[in-house]
This record gives C-alpha cells, structure tokens and sequence, in this order.
C-alpha cells in the first residue's frame, strides 16, 4: 500500500506524506518520509499498471499451461496390497 502511495505521480509530496502516516497509523519526521521516497524511486520494477495481468491472464486461457508431473513410482510398488491367486486357485 505505501509503494502504491509512493509511486502514485498525481499526488505531490505532502500529500504522500499524509496518506502514507494514515497508512501507518504514525507520525513520519521529514528526514524518514525523504528516506522512503528515496527507496520508492529506486524501486523500478513495479507498476501500478494491471495491463501486464490481464494480458499474462489472456495468454493463459488462449495458450494453456505446460503442467508436468513427477513420476512418483507408485506404479512400480503398488503390488504389495495387492492378493494373488496361485494356480490351485489358492489366495496368498
């Protein structure tokens, strides 16, 4: 919440401030606030944009998604439960 504040461009600074100590439910002194708002422009890998979801999203339903399973070797082993008849008909 504090990065959407931050990275939010239509809000002026005393305006982050105040929203981001409402968010915090604390008072920000001034050399702290500048210190996040540092941190926040450093941080330019994260958008507020939702475009990427969605198209990640349509991509999926078009295409699929490639799903592969361990073999979990449970084939091989499952004779242990398993009961027999020998040739006279016997169980064992």
């Amino acid at each position: 919440e504090v990065l959407i504040v931050l990275k939010n461009d239509k809000l002026r600074d005393k305006d982050r401030k105040s929203e981001i100590e409402t968010l915090l439910s604390t008072k920000i002194p001034d050399q702290r606030f500048a210190f996040v708002v540092n941190l926040g422009k450093k941080i330019t890998d994260w958008t507020t944009d939702d475009k990427n979801g969605k198209e990640d999203e349509e991509i999926d339903e078009t295409y699929g998604v490639n799903v592969e399973f361990e073999d979990s070797g449970d084939e091989d082993e499952g004779d242990e439960n398993e009961v027999h008849e020998d040739e006279d008909g016997d169980l064992s």
